[in-house]
């Protein structure tokens, strides 16, 4: 079940970035070429992090394989920002809101009944957390000197929060005493 919910996942983002809306007037032949080529990337890596996720039936596995595909989609969001890509940076951010929502929290939900306080795995959980903000306080620094100037990134500055915070709900979740 694990498996198809992680494949299902990798191929609705992979949809997403495959299938966006097409602006109201179609791009150059060149732009579309440019567009693959740049995205092929992105989606060789999201492909292998999805398999990854198939293979791994550990949550706190899972949720660090979720950290490093979070990196790449961060970096696409940080290189639209920079590179005045507005709706770039919001799709790119609604995905990165969803891997941080069922990939790493959703993870980190899953293994906090096996984590009593102070264990190796309460350790573990803050160390995936530590990991998911390490990459997320650098693009959120980088998104708001951005946002003012573009309502684009300010909307994917909220997306990149938003995920942020379900990470940070699990965490304050695995720090209260049950």
């Amino acid at each position: 079940m694990k498996r198809f919910l992680s494949v299902s996942f990798v191929l609705g983002v992979l949809a997403a970035v495959a299938w966006a809306n097409p602006a109201t007037r179609r791009p150059s032949d060149d732009v579309r070429r440019n567009q693959l080529k740049r995205n092929r990337d992105l989606v060789e890596k999201l492909v292998k992090g999805g398999l990854l996720l198939s293979d791994e039936s550990d949550p706190l596995k899972r949720a660090d394989h979720c950290n490093a595909l979070a990196l790449s989609l961060a970096r696409e969001i940080e290189d639209a920002a920079t590179n005045k890509e507005g709706p770039r940076a919001i799709e790119m951010g609604a995905h990165l809101e969803i891997l941080l929502k069922q990939g790493v929290a959703g993870n980190l939900y899953a293994v906090l009944p096996e984590a009593p306080p102070r264990s190796t795995r309460w350790k573990q959980i803050g160390e995936v957390g530590k990991q998911t903000m390490a990459v997320m306080d650098p693009l959120e620094k980088r998104l708001k000197q951005a946002a003012d100037a573009d309502p684009d990134v300010r909307r994917a500055l909220e997306a990149v929060g938003n995920g942020r915070a379900e990470v940070n709900n699990a965490l304050r979740e695995a720090k209260t005493p049950r």
